[in-house]
Parts: structure tokens; C-alpha cells; sequence
């Protein structure tokens, strides 16, 4: 159990410096104070990797937990965030 939840928390690390890797490297992200952020966001991911599911794959992240990052890391926001598997 520990096990699994250490690599959930490793992966999920991985994930969130990889998305922001790729945000830098992106004109078309949204800025945090921009009230369309997310939608912006994860557009520009979606766009890119074929669909949102295909961005979460490559990040080896869920659809949610990659909105969760994306909220998180990209627009400054906690609100909002769903629990991983809810």
C-alpha cells in the first residue's frame, strides 16, 4: 500500500514538472490572473497531444488528476480540485 501510494505521489511529481516543461515552451498557455487559465491550459494540451486523454497518457497522469495540475500549477488555484478517484 505504502509502495503504491510513494509511486502515485513520484509520478504525479514527474507529471507536473513535465506539463510545466511544456507550458514554458507554449505562447498559447494561459496566464494565471487570466479568469479563462484553465480552459486555455488544457486546450493547448489537448491540442497538442490529440486529446485530453492522449495529454494525460503522456504524462502518466489521470484525465482529473492532469485538471487538478493544471489548476494547481498553471493557475495558482486549490479550489476547485477533485480528489483523485472521485
Amino acid at each position: 500500500m505504502k509502495r503504491g501510494l510513494a509511486a502515485g505521489v513520484v509520478a504525479a511529481g514527474l507529471a507536473v514538472g513535465a506539463l510545466a516543461s511544456a507550458a514554458s515552451a507554449d505562447p498559447g498557455i494561459g496566464a494565471p490572473a487570466d479568469p479563462s487559465c484553465f480552459g486555455q491550459n488544457v486546450k493547448t494540451f489537448a491540442q497538442t497531444y490529440g486529446g485530453i486523454a492522449d495529454a494525460a497518457a503522456a504524462f502518466g497522469v489521470t484525465i482529473q488528476q492532469g485538471h487538478n495540475i493544471v489548476r494547481a500549477s498553471f493557475c495558482g488555484r486549490t479550489s476547485g480540485l477533485v480528489p483523485a478517484g472521485g
